[in-house]
């Protein structure tokens, strides 16, 4: 079966709490063998993360225009949650 892709939208990163490239550099050494992560604006993407550094979420604006399901982060803490949905995408896929 061939890797999920899914889609990495940073915000400008004007305020981050937390080491946002360090967050996805874990996440795609966790699950690199179920998921290709890419740039936000690939084509055929199965969904989309958007990866903030703070409360304000900038990452998601505009974001629901794409029409593809998508997770926001906003804090490290958040690594778990975007595990399991990842797993529930892949699933229905």
């Amino acid at each position: 079966m061939s890797p999920v892709k899914i889609g990495i939208r940073y915000c400008g990163g004007c305020n981050p709490y937390y080491d946002r490239v360090g967050f996805v550099e874990e996440i795609k050494e966790r699950l690199r063998d179920r998921f290709l992560f890419l740039r936000h604006d690939e084509m055929d993407l199965a969904g989309l993360i958007a990866v903030s550094g703070c409360s304000r979420a900038c990452a998601t604006k505009d974001i629901e225009l794409r029409l593809l399901p998508w997770y926001s982060i906003v804090e490290r803490d958040g690594l778990d949650s975007l595990q399991e949905w990842l797993k529930d995408l892949s699933a229905v896929l």
